[in-house]
């Protein structure tokens, strides 16, 4: 350990007990990396008594493991960015590099992209199923974060999408969600490997259009492909949404309007 160099996230509890004395390189994780911060100011961190309680339990089980998560804290040495929208001024007093994933996977060798296909479980019957589905769905992970029932997100994503071919369709779900659409959703391709969503994108899936709430895997996307991003309505008063709530709604809500637009979709707004 004392001579291994770490490329990480910073954000998840082994990870915060491993690197708590280790210098780091920190990975993107989408858009917190991009909001945290402001996240941060507005919120300060206030424990009810049982997260006091499991926090005290964690710190006498691991040791200080607190560190501040998305780099905010001094072993973070440097940030690896996809830049998928405009960085905070703060990022100006951090050490960090944007790289361009398209360069960088048009310039690898086909062992390398086996390699990483296969780290995915992606094999090349899997990229055959989605031949003449261009439309996507991208899935979030709402109901495992606790801001809606699996219920309601099932709900929400059917209400979305009724208007679709779903021979055209492909659900890809988040690689934390293990929800079940095929019931709710019959005729849909539920593409469930762990494969995130740039890693499809740099496969050359043909898509025309693109469709979430707020998720940032359209980054990589091309200008060809149209994006519907649903969290534009940041009030989220569209008929996909009046099933939830009012407090799930809020909670939907808050994050909803912290997530950045990507840069293909700022020049619009």
């Amino acid at each position: 350990m004392k001579t291994s160099k770490f490329w990480a996230v910073d954000h998840t509890g082994w990870c915060r007990v491993l690197l708590y004395n280790e210098h780091y390189t920190l990975l993107e994780d989408g858009s917190v990396n991009y909001f945290y911060h402001e996240w941060l100011n507005n919120n300060p961190e206030k424990l009810n008594f049982k997260q006091k309680i499991k926090s005290l339990i964690k710190k006498i089980i691991y040791g200080n493991y607190n560190i501040k998560p998305y780099g905010h804290n001094k072993n973070c040495e440097k940030i690896i960015l996809t830049g998928f929208t405009n960085l905070p001024d703060y990022y100006s007093n951090l050490n960090y590099e944007i790289l361009p994933l398209n360069e960088l996977w048009n310039n690898s060798g086909d062992d390398k992209k086996s390699f990483i296909l296969e780290f995915f479980d992606v094999t090349q019957n899997d990229l055959n199923k989605l031949e003449g589905r261009n439309i996507i769905f991208l899935d979030q992970q709402w109901a495992i974060d606790k801001f809606m029932t699996e219920a309601e997100q099932i709900e929400m994503t059917r209400k979305i999408l009724k208007d679709y071919d779903p021979s055209k369709v492909v659900i890809k779900l988040h690689p934390r969600n293990p929800l079940n659409y095929s019931e709710a959703l019959p005729g849909f391709l539920v593409w469930d490997k762990p494969a995130p969503m740039e890693l499809l994108n740099l496969c050359g899936v043909n898509l025309k259009t693109a469709i979430t709430l707020n998720s940032t895997a359209v980054i990589l996307f091309s200008n060809d492909v149209e994006i519907i991003w649903l969290g534009k309505d940041k009030n989220l008063t569209g008929n996909y949404f009046d099933h939830l709530n009012s407090e799930t709604k809020e909670r939907l809500m808050k994050i909803n309007n912290l997530v950045p637009l990507p840069k293909t979709l700022l020049k619009s707004n």
